[in-house]
């Protein structure tokens, strides 16, 4: 197989390994992610917590969705568990590592879904902040953040709390259904 091939199916690999949250603060991609208040009371982390549970995405320029603020540590069990409530099933999870990355990822292989075409990837990181300083150079466009990588479909970038997830995919009910998995993480 000639390398030009392998190319963008390691980069659509890659990009589905980044799968556990978006980015950002500021202007660029970390407009949407919340903060942890870790000093808060527990009724004060509560309210807050409610407050963004109903947050839902929003679309990025490009059409990379990014949630709304969310809070909290998620397991990446949580998430799995969330992409069910939406009616994707995880048929295997491999290890992933990306280079622009500092931490091991899971690949997530959904059923019914070709791995080929679309690619998820997730992240999770030990806590918001780590995330936020490891991917917060990623900005609403993808294609400018990570030219290097030839896209199999359009790329999607999401995070809330600790997760980074990364989707690739043009698949309308997917990108749905992930950004939803995501908003909705309790």
């Amino acid at each position: 197989m000639k390398a030009r091939h392998i190319v963008p199916l390691i980069a659509a690999l890659a990009l589905v390994g980044l799968l556990a949250a978006a980015c950002g603060e500021g202007s660029d991609a970390t407009a949407g992610s919340a903060t942890e208040s870790s000093g808060a009371s527990t009724e004060a982390r509560a309210a807050e917590e409610d407050s963004t549970r109903s947050s839902a995405p929003s679309e990025g320029n490009n059409g990379n969705t990014r949630t709304a603020a969310g809070a909290g540590l998620y397991t990446l069990d949580e998430f799995v568990s969330a992409l069910g409530d939406y009616g994707l099933r995880v048929e295997a999870l491999d290890a992933v590592r990306q280079p622009f990355l500092s931490i091991m990822g899971a690949h997530l292989r959904l059923t019914g879904v070709n791995y080929l075409k679309h690619g998820l990837g997730v992240y999770v990181y030990p806590d918001e902040a780590t995330r936020i300083e490891d991917s917060s150079w990623l900005g609403d466009d993808l294609y400018q953040s990570l030219p290097l990588i030839e896209w199999i479909a359009t790329p999607h970038l999401y995070a809330r709390g600790n997760l980074l997830v990364f989707l690739v995919s043009d698949d309308g009910g997917l990108v749905a259904a992930v950004a939803e998995a995501v908003a909705t993480l309790p």
